[in-house]
């Protein structure tokens, strides 16, 4: 990918502003994004995912983490695996 798209992710359980967020990989079960290090963000914690889409409006897709590290590069920043919640139970 280029230039990463923004979008928010808000976290179930977390009563804060949804975080804007990174959209720096995609694949066929998710996409992985960056975020402020400060957000508590959980393995197996279920949220929703708003991204804007091209002509207008914007996306919701609820997700689940399935991973969570610490940015590579800079320490106030946190990698985090989104992988889009289906209604399956054995993807967790």
């Amino acid at each position: 990918m280029g230039t990463p798209q923004e979008g928010w992710l808000e976290c179930d359980g977390v009563h804060e502003a949804a975080a804007p967020v990174d959209l720096v990989s995609f694949n066929g079960w998710g996409v992985g994004v960056v975020l402020k290090a400060g957000y508590p963000v959980l393995r197996a914690m279920h949220a929703m995912l708003t991204t804007p889409m091209h002509g207008g409006g914007c996306i919701h897709r609820p997700v689940y983490c399935c991973w969570q590290c610490p940015h590579p590069h800079d320490p106030q920043l946190q990698c985090v695996g989104l992988r889009f919640d289906c209604g399956d139970e054995d993807a967790q």
